[in-house]
């Protein structure tokens, strides 16, 4: 009977001991868990560290710094009033600021005009996104980045209204109007002589290569100026004209690592392979001193628009906007 006591007071006492044992490896096991958690949230925090101070600079200098190129002569708003400058007629930069969004991705902020709708100077109506050194669009509610075709004669259009037939509609406009209008000549002109007969009715106009196919554009005149050669871009010769447009061409070879994905147009077709049709235009300007054109575009009185056209060898006329109560009205 006594030994039977002392059997169960030594069970009693492995089961207390059991007890304590299992309570403190639950706590050593606790501890660990939770060393475990505070390294891996310290290695963790280390590295979003790391990534914000030391990868982000990084790319900054193995990629273009969007923010840096602005701060820096403005060079991205010089890139891009270039690049539409030479593709898109009756379009224009006016403004952009870039900033930053981390890790080599950029917001490029821009004011585009169209000069053929009411102008309001000083909003952000297009956004593109740099990304790693490319460029792309973002936001574009008013399709400002949007090529538009037709605008100009080419052989392969199925109907084309006559232009006598344009002009008689035209004459029915109040005298008052103002007329945008896009132009095509049966045949290329100097420039010079288009640019002499036309004056300020002149805006834009289509460098006629006849050995290529993409065909470059330069304005003749801005909205906006960043130094003399947009200030003074209405009183310029034809040569000084040649010499804008061979500068945008220069611009748009020297960044088409940025800007290429967004192509280029011309006419009635948009052109994915932009290192080459860009070099083949500077190559093409300046062979010889020839600088024609056939495609252009105007805006003016009804009167002095109409005496113009009707001087014009003419292929086409697309009529863009009619006010009636002068510019801007």
């Amino acid at each position: 009977m006594k030994n039977k006591n002392i059997n169960d007071d030594l069970k009693n006492l492995a089961m207390e001991n059991d007890k304590d044992f299992d309570a403190y490896i639950e706590k050593a096991i606790n501890r660990r868990i939770k060393k475990i958690a505070a390294r891996t949230f310290i290695v963790m925090l280390a590295a979003v560290v790391a990534v914000i101070f030391c990868i982000s600079p990084l790319m900054r200098l193995i990629f273009p710094d969007a923010v840096r190129m602005e701060k820096d002569g403005q060079q991205l708003l010089t890139l891009m009033r270039a690049y539409y400058e030479t593709t898109m007629p009756w379009k224009e930069v006016i403004s952009l600021e870039a900033e930053s969004d981390g890790f080599g991705c950029y917001t490029l902020n821009m004011d585009v005009t169209d000069l053929r709708r009411q102008q309001y100077i000083g909003e952000v109506n297009v956004q593109m996104a740099m990304r790693l050194g490319k460029l792309s669009v973002k936001n574009d509610p008013e399709h400002l980045t949007v090529f538009e075709t037709g605008k100009f004669y080419t052989e392969n259009m199925d109907e084309v209204t006559d232009p006598d037939a344009m002009i008689e509609e035209l004459e029915k406009l109040p005298e008052s109007a103002t007329i945008y209008i896009s132009v095509s000549q049966k045949e290329a002109s100097d420039v010079s002589t288009v640019m002499d007969r036309a004056g300020s009715m002149l805006w834009w106009l289509q460098v006629y290569e006849p050995e290529n196919t993409f065909q470059a554009g330069v304005s003749t005149a801005m909205s906006a100026s960043y130094g003399d050669r947009d200030t003074y871009r209405s009183q310029m010769t034809a040569a000084e004209i040649k010499q804008i447009y061979l500068e945008n061409l220069g611009i748009l070879r020297d960044n088409m690592d940025i800007w290429k994905d967004l192509n280029v147009c011309s006419n009635s077709t948009v052109y994915y392979q932009a290192p080459q049709v860009i070099d083949e235009a500077i190559a093409a300007a300046q062979a010889d001193d020839s600088f024609m054109t056939v495609n252009y575009c105007l805006a003016g009185s009804k009167e002095k628009v109409l005496d113009y056209l009707r001087s014009a060898d003419l292929a086409m006329l697309v009529v863009e906007r009619v006010d009636a109560g002068g510019f801007g009205g």
